[in-house]
């Protein structure tokens, strides 16, 4: 039982890193800007303000580590006013959205998903920022690799 949940963790990290990097895959570059732009905004009436939605989305990313770093000082037993600040400072989360994320750091669960979610974008972050990228990303949708397959580019 303990391998198969070691692998199914293992595999968790990487689907996770995967989904978050979905939208770089997908949209390479700033065919994501053109997209949201011509077919989002332009959907709902809304005109471009200059935002630049491929560095707010890594952005994003980057702070799942606060996230992370929320969930293990949560499972140490801090307060929730303590995580708040932290998350407050370093999230750069309002009163409103620290007070949903204590909701679900707190749920059943949730620590390990956060803690996969920026492990396993970091870990493909590296091994991703390579040369052979698309070759890379079809290994990820076509074999079972673990997180000691996906060594970081040089």
């Amino acid at each position: 039982m303990t391998c198969r949940l070691r692998v199914s963790c293992r595999s968790f990290v990487i689907s996770e890193g995967l989904g978050l990097h979905a939208q770089d895959i997908v949209f390479p570059g700033d065919k994501a800007q053109a997209w949201l732009t011509d077919h989002a905004l332009a959907e709902h009436g809304m005109a471009p303000d200059g935002s630049d939605f491929a560095a707010i989305h890594r952005a994003q990313n980057v702070l799942f580590g606060v996230w992370a770093n929320t969930a293990c000082m949560a499972a140490e037993g801090r307060p929730d006013t303590e995580l708040a600040a932290y998350l407050s400072r370093w999230a750069l989360l309002s009163d409103t959205e620290t007070g949903a994320a204590l909701g679900s750091l707190r749920a059943t669960g949730m620590a390990l998903y956060v803690l996969g979610y920026f492990h396993g974008w970091r870990l493909l972050d590296s091994w991703l920022a390579a040369p052979d990228r698309d070759s890379r990303v079809r290994r990820l949708l076509t074999e079972q690799l673990l997180p000691a397959d996906l060594r970081p580019a040089d």
